[in-house]
């Protein structure tokens, strides 16, 4: 499987930047956190990489091609996008929107084979949607809802996974459930890209971090060079601690300056 790049890239809305010379290699059995306050560019950078907004400068590659000069299908093949509160008509089932994950590999209007529903279900069992697999969208908790949205992007096998806070809505039970799935299909070769305001399951869980302030990389590497208490003051303008549980994880915890 190949990892995504990006090149100098500056991103914005309406010709205005709001993220600016970020340049980021994301490899093959990696996850990569994106962290950082609100308005620091974490969602702006997910959608450039999964082709929903161009860059104003510089470029994102995958497999060394540009994304916007890949074809369509094929990019839906390479790269899963999950964005907040991802939303369906009330009419879908779980397993209709779980199944649309599997059109790249189809095609919109052919019938589900048998890989295609040993896929679906599959995942739906993982993510503990299985008894829920014919209800309404409408009529799930925010919770089901959010693992309902990540299912339809796991059903793709994408080489490279886009999460913007997959956990948010998520109970403990299934943050833990999700996060080991994650590390799992990244593990057999997938890339993942995911954004975290729970700095502790970056800390526990991401393979690199890259730290965002004002629409800038900050810093970038491993957990334990970046999420240090003066980066953490930093970036989040209140007083951090970093320290080590009795397992030897890292612990962060933040208090009044």
């Amino acid at each position: 499987m190949t990892g995504v790049q990006l090149h100098a890239v500056a991103l914005g809305y309406r010709g205005k930047a709001v993220v600016s010379d970020v340049s980021l290699a994301v490899a093959p059995g990696r996850i990569v956190a994106l962290l950082g306050p609100n308005a620091a560019g974490k969602s702006t950078l997910l959608r450039a990489m999964g082709r929903q907004l161009k860059p104003l400068a510089g470029h994102i590659t995958f497999a060394d091609q540009d994304i916007w000069h890949m074809p369509p299908r094929a990019f839906a093949r390479a790269v899963g996008y999950c964005p907040q509160g991802d939303g369906y008509d009330v009419s879908l089932t779980v397993e209709d929107v779980v199944a649309i994950g599997r059109a790249p590999h189809r095609g919109w209007w052919l019938p589900l084979n048998g890989d295609d529903r040993a896929a679906i279900a599959r995942v739906l069992d993982v993510l503990g949607l299985s008894h829920v697999r014919h209800q309404a969208v409408s009529e799930l908790s925010g919770g089901q809802k959010q693992r309902t949205a990540l299912a339809r992007v796991l059903v793709q096998e994408p080489s490279i996974l886009l999460l913007d806070e997959p956990t948010a809505h998520l109970d403990p039970k299934h943050q833990v459930e999700f996060l080991s799935l994650l590390k799992k299909m990244t593990a057999a070769g997938a890339a993942a890209v995911i954004s975290l305001h729970d700095l502790n399951q970056a800390a526990h869980w991401a393979d690199d971090v890259v730290l965002l302030k004002d629409g800038h990389a900050f810093a970038s590497g491993t957990p334990e060079a970046v999420l240090t208490a003066k980066n953490l003051t930093a970036v989040y303008d209140i007083a951090a601690d970093v320290s080590r549980n009795a397992e030897g994880k890292m612990f962060i915890a933040f208090r009044p300056a």
